[in-house]
């Protein structure tokens, strides 16, 4: 029982693995402009929303933010799955 519990699992993880590969905008490069969002410097629009406090500078500083974060956990996730499932 346990070792088709095991298995099952296994499974799943594996199938959900190749479907985080084959879904992931990032890694497979369905957004092509997200190969700079490794190397935003947020800290730069921080800075001109300190400076100005305008929204279009929030807005910037807020979209930079959530990009690296994107960026990040979809790399994190996938990692996280090919860990798991070996």
């Amino acid at each position: 029982m346990k070792k088709t519990f095991f298995l099952v699992f296994s499974g799943g993880i594996l199938i959900f693995a190749i479907i985080s590969i084959c879904c992931a905008p990032i890694i497979n490069g369905d957004i092509k402009v997200a190969s700079s969002w490794k190397t935003n410097n947020c800290k730069l629009k921080e800075d001109a929303y300190k400076l100005t406090k305008t929204d279009a500078n929030k807005k910037e500083k807020n979209l930079c933010h959530r990009q690296k974060a994107m960026y990040g956990l979809e790399y994190s996730s996938l990692i996280f799955d090919l860990f798991v499932l070996f």
